[in-house]
């Protein structure tokens, strides 16, 4: 504001103040709204993007992986999947033996097809929402999997992916046993300890907490009760650690576990995954009450899943080159995996014209170029999109509005599975995915 403008204006306040009931003429007010040849000084290019954090990641291979590895239960399904449409994956181990042992680490930390193991992607990043835990042998689970693949796990939900455990994946999760302490086999991606029931084949009910996060999915009747879910060995949480949410009591009369929580959920950051642990056995209903309890913990895990996470920002005329293998130890520069985003922003000055995002890459892969104004570019949500099958693609414009724009390379192929002799999902077709397809991103303006 212009030193005379303001004195122009105090005067005149003042004028009116000392005039009373006196009418005089109405002062027009300052305008403090930039001229327009001024925003281009606002929008600077050399602006440093600090991007949203309460985006979730949208860019998965599917929605949720079930270990039914060496010592647990072997499943190829969970009813609750098919009822509320959420895509699955598994991995079994048929038998308890040494050879089932070394092909199950294979697959949780890497061979020859999959460098980065079907956990995650060539950038470390969760190659799905949730991993889902079956019951069976937590301890003998754990140690059959090494430290290399319980490091999988935990880098998985440290990465934003969110995990749900069943009875001994209720166990897997914590630090340990109440009475035994931190238990090395164990994930320990839940800061506190467990206790086992002392209860096997059998079954409890399980009172909904006031309030409980599940209810934001079904109403259980009406009643918020469970009846009759079954129960064979499993726990309850010794007590909730700072951060943890009660979400359902066990309703058994005469033994230690009831009223004890049953059903909980724990998340630390944005960034992050979701933690939801069961001591029962819901999993395997077909429909009712159960399946519902099992679907709203799957969906709970699921919608506490990380957030997007900007790779990097681009500055005018720079070439951005994803190009590197997981065993490169370059995340940054990592190659897209199959279904996975990889988001970055680039702010457009008010003066910018003949805007160009550019993407490049080789083979014949179904991959998208996104763009949105303010927060990050998902296909459902993206300003503008380049949908093409050409491996040549490029959003133009002769004009942007100036601000902060999120670009989004979203590789929409995957390869094909299939499940094979062993009974496990076997991939085939372009298995190249599954080690990234390389790229480049590139932003020009005049």
């Amino acid at each position: 504001m212009k030193k005379h403008t303001y004195t122009a204006t105090l005067l005149a306040g003042l004028a009116i103040i000392l005039a009373g009931c006196v009418d005089t003429p109405e002062v027009e007010p300052v305008n403090l709204t930039p001229k327009p040849e001024l925003q281009a000084d606002i929008w600077d290019e050399d602006i440093t993007v600090v991007p949203p954090t309460d985006v979730l990641e949208e860019g998965f291979y599917k929605d949720a992986l079930m270990d039914g590895g060496t010592y647990l239960t072997s499943r190829k399904r969970l009813p609750a999947c098919e009822a509320y449409n959420i895509s699955l994956e598994y991995f079994n181990a048929e038998a308890d033996t040494p050879g089932d042992s070394l092909f199950q680490i294979q697959k949780f930390v890497g061979d020859e097809m999959d460098h980065n193991g079907f956990l995650l992607y060539p950038d470390g990043k969760p190659r799905f929402k949730m991993f889902y835990s079956c019951g069976g042998k937590s301890t003998y689970h754990g140690r059959c999997l090494g430290d290399a693949g319980r490091n999988a796990v935990r880098n998985f939900f440290m990465a934003g992916g969110s995990y749900q455990g069943s009875c001994a994946g209720m166990f897997l999760a914590s630090q340990g046993k109440g009475g035994v302490g931190s238990t090395l086999t164990f994930y320990g991606i839940w800061p506190g300890l467990t206790v086992s029931s002392g209860l096997s084949k059998s079954a409890t009910g399980m009172f909904i907490e006031e309030g409980s996060p599940l209810l934001n999915y079904f109403d259980f009747g009406g009643d918020h009760y469970i009846d009759s879910v079954r129960h064979n060995g499993g726990g309850y949480a010794e007590a909730m650690v700072y951060g943890s949410i009660p979400m359902a009591r066990y309703d058994k009369p005469g033994y230690k576990m009831h009223n004890e929580v049953c059903v909980w959920g724990w998340k630390k950051n944005a960034r992050q995954g979701r933690i939801v642990l069961c001591g029962s056995h819901p999993e395997e209903v077909e429909d009712g009450e159960r399946r519902e309890l099992m679907g709203a913990m799957m969906m709970y895990a699921m919608d506490g899943r990380g957030c997007a996470v900007l790779k990097k920002q681009l500055a005018k005329g720079e070439t951005f080159t994803a190009d590197k293998d997981s065993r490169d130890n370059d995340p940054l520069h990592a190659k897209i995996g199959d279904g996975q985003c990889h988001h970055f922003a680039v702010v457009i000055p008010n003066s910018a014209k003949n805007i160009e995002f550019r993407l490049e890459y080789e083979g014949d892969y179904d991959i998208h170029l996104l763009a949105k104004k303010g927060t990050f570019a998902f296909e459902s949500v993206a300003d503008h999109k380049e949908l093409t099958s050409a491996n040549r693609k490029a959003l133009s414009f002769d004009k942007l509005e100036s601000g902060v724009w999120y670009i989004c390379v979203d590789n929409e192929s995957r390869p094909v599975n299939e499940v094979g002799p062993n009974g496990n999902i076997h991939y085939t077709g372009k298995t190249e995915l599954l080690n990234g397809i390389a790229y480049k991103l590139s932003v020009v303006w005049e």
